[in-house]
């Protein structure tokens, strides 16, 4: 069985991947006030460059620790605030991306705002982008109806 499922994904071009892309972290309780810090993360993903990259900004995280953080969990706030990311190629190898946030699902133990958390996770696709050498159009959408419009690995 499991020869077939590797067999499986060779036949349609997919493997896992460990892919490093950059998500807005916040660890409550850390003594270090109320900052996001911009990090690199490493995810595994089966999806495409670069599109697997800027949807894995929004991934959960939860760090590993030595023992010491008594009550780990997901750290990123675009996760945590239910924030998705979609990508649309446009003309040429421009690719347009669509930061698509509900302020409904903003948790209220955060001490940021939704706006502030979009523009984290804003920070984090510029970043991404550069680093990769990429042409992007960043969208940013509000509404509720954009959910599920588009592929975001979780």
């Amino acid at each position: 069985m499991a020869t077939l499922g590797l067999f499986a994904s060779a036949t349609n071009g997919s493997e896992l991947a460990i892919l490093t892309t950059k998500q807005p972290l916040y660890l409550a309780g850390s003594g270090g006030g109320h900052e996001i810090l911009i990090r690199d993360v490493q995810i595994v993903s089966l999806h495409a460059d670069p599109e697997a990259t800027f949807s894995a900004i929004v991934v959960p995280y939860t760090p590993p620790s030595d023992g010491s953080w008594k009550q780990p969990g997901n750290v990123n706030i675009a996760a945590l605030a239910g924030i998705e990311i979609h990508c649309k190629h446009l003309e040429g190898r421009l690719t347009e991306v669509i930061i698509a946030a509900d302020p409904a699902k903003t948790p209220k133990t955060l001490p940021f705002g939704i706006d502030e958390i979009i523009d984290a996770t804003r920070r984090c696709v510029e970043k991404v982008a550069r680093e990769k050498g990429l042409k992007i159009a960043i969208k940013v959408d509000k509404s509720t109806k954009s959910k599920g419009a588009g592929a975001s690995p979780k």
